[in-house]
C-alpha cells in the first residue's frame, strides 16, 4: 500500500489556533488572564477576598485556572474565568496595584468574542483525541465545517459593516466593503489602528458616541475575522492545497458510511467515483477476488469469420460487465441512507458486506488510517512507564514486547 503523507489533524488544529492566540489584542488579554493567578495562588488574604465576593455575587468557588504553554485550551480556561468573573475581581483589583490586569469594556467584548470562536474547536480537540474511531475518513467533513463556520463570519463581518457605513459618515475600516474575502495583509497592515481601539475604555453610562460604538464593533470584527483566517489558514494549506492529501481524505470519506458524499461538490464526486473504479480494477487484477458477481468462465471466447473480424475493436464483454457492476455497485451505496454520525463504520460494512463485496474490501483499506498522531504519541508514554530508571538493561525485543502488552491487556480474557 502506497499513501500520501497526511498530517495530524490535531497537531495543523493547534498550531492555527497557537497562532491565532499570538495576536496582538489577544495575546494582551491572554496575558493579562494569566497574571491574575499569580495575584490569589500566592496570597492567602486575596483568596478570602475573591472567595468573600463570589459568595455575595453568587458565583460559583473558583480559583483562576492554572495555564500551559503547549496546551492553548487552558488559556480558555483563564479567559472565561476572567469574563465571568469580572464583577468580583473588580471589587478586589480596583484599589490594589494589581488594577492594571483588570479587562477593559473593549476587552470584556473581545474576550466574549474569542471564547465564542474557541469553545468549538475545544470540543473538536477534545473529540480528535480519541484512539478508536478518528480516522482520516472524519477529516473532509470537519474541514468544510470549518469552512463553512469561516464563511458565516465573514458573511455577518462584511454585513455588519455595510450596514454601519449605511447608518453613518464614519470612515470605513475596511477599505474593500463589496468583497468579503478580506486580504489578511491588508488588515495587519490596518492592524494598529484597530488594535489601539481594543485597549481603550468605552463609557458604560448608555451615553457613548453612536461613532464610537460602531468603531468598536467594527474593531472587534476585524480581530474575529483575522482570528478565524489565521486558524483556517493552515488547515487549508495542509488539506485543501494539497491535491493528494486532498483526494485521499475524500475518498476515505465517501468509503465511509456515516459521510458518503457530504461536503463533495458534483465534481469531486465524479473524481472519486473513477479513483474508486480504477482502483477495484486494480486490485480485481491482481487478487482475483473482486467482483464475485461476474461469470466465473474466465476462458477467452474464440471466435471465426466476420465475428473474428469485428471482434479485433469491440471491447471484451468482461471488461463492460466490470465497468457496468463497479459503477451500479457505487450508485447503490450512495442511495441508501446513511449511518449515524456515531456509529461505528466498520461494524456497518460487516452488515453490509454481502450486498457490497467489492467496495467492502476497499473500506478495509482506507477506514484503517489515524487521522491523528494521538496513538502512536500515546505509545511513548506507556514505553516510559515501562523502561524506566530501574529498567535501562531492557532489550528492545524485550521492552517491545513488555509495551504491546501494556497497551493491550485489556483485550486479554481473564480464565
Amino acid at each position: 500500500m502506497s499513501f500520501n503523507h497526511v498530517p495530524c489533524f490535531g497537531h495543523v488544529l493547534n498550531t492555527g489556533v497557537t497562532n491565532a492566540f499570538s495576536l496582538q489584542p489577544v495575546k494582551y488579554c491572554t496575558e493579562n488572564a494569566v497574571k491574575v493567578r499569580s495575584v490569589f495562588h500566592y496570597s492567602s488574604k486575596m483568596k478570602r477576598a475573591l472567595l468573600n465576593e463570589q459568595t455575595n455575587l453568587d458565583l460559583p468557588p473558583l480559583v483562576p485556572p492554572s495555564s500551559s504553554d503547549t496546551r492553548w485550551w487552558s488559556l480558555l480556561l483563564c479567559l472565561n474565568f476572567l469574563y465571568t468573573h469580572n464583577e468580583a475581581l473588580k471589587k478586589i483589583l480596583i484599589c490594589t496595584k494589581h488594577q492594571q490586569m483588570l479587562p477593559t469594556f473593549n476587552q470584556l467584548k473581545l474576550i466574549e468574542r474569542i471564547l465564542h470562536i474557541m469553545d468549538p474547536l475545544k470540543q473538536l480537540g477534545e473529540a480528535l483525541a480519541s484512539e478508536t474511531k478518528v480516522t482520516i475518513s472524519g477529516l473532509w467533513p470537519v474541514y468544510e465545517q470549518l469552512k463553512l463556520n469561516l464563511n458565516k463570519t465573514e458573511n455577518i463581518i462584511h454585513n455588519s459593516i455595510q450596514s454601519a457605513n449605511l447608518e453613518t459618515d464614519s470612515v470605513q475600516l475596511f477599505d474593500n466593503t463589496e468583497d468579503i474575502h478580506f486580504d489578511k495583509n491588508i488588515l495587519l497592515e490596518e492592524s494598529s489602528t484597530f488594535f489601539s481601539q481594543i485597549n481603550y475604555d468605552t463609557e458604560e453610562d448608555g451615553d457613548t458616541d453612536e461613532t464610537l460604538n460602531i468603531e468598536l464593533s467594527q474593531a472587534l470584527n476585524h480581530v474575529e475575522l483575522l482570528i478565524t483566517d489565521t486558524i483556517f489558514e493552515k488547515l487549508s494549506k495542509r488539506y485543501f492545497e494539497n491535491f493528494k492529501t486532498k483526494q485521499l481524505i475524500q475518498l476515505a470519506s465517501f468509503l465511509d458510511p456515516r459521510y458518503k458524499a457530504y461536503c463533495l461538490n458534483d465534481c469531486d464526486l465524479s473524481i472519486i467515483k473513477q479513483l474508486l473504479i480504477e482502483e477495484l480494477k486494480k486490485s480485481g487484477d491482481q487478487s482475483g477476488e473482486i467482483n464475485k458477481n461476474k461469470s466465473l468462465s474466465s476462458k477467452k471466447k474464440r471466435y471465426s469469420g466476420i465475428a473474428l473480424f469485428l471482434s479485433k475493436n469491440v471491447p471484451s464483454e468482461s471488461t463492460l460487465n466490470d465497468q457496468n457492476i463497479f459503477e451500479a455497485e457505487i450508485e447503490k451505496y450512495i442511495q441508501i441512507p446513511k449511518a449515524d454520525l456515531d456509529s461505528d463504520s466498520l461494524a456497518w460494512w460487516k452488515i453490509y458486506k454481502s450486498e457490497f463485496p467489492n467496495l467492502s474490501l476497499l473500506s478495509r483499506k482506507y477506514l484503517c488510517i489515524q487521522g491523528t498522531s494521538v496513538p502512536c504519541e500515546r505509545l511513548f508514554s506507556y514505553g516510559g512507564n515501562v523502561i524506566t530508571d530501574k529498567r535501562t538493561s531492557l532489550s528492545a525485543e524485550h521492552a517491545e514486547q513488555l509495551i504491546f502488552l501494556s497497551k493491550n491487556s485489556h483485550m486479554i480474557v481473564n480464565s
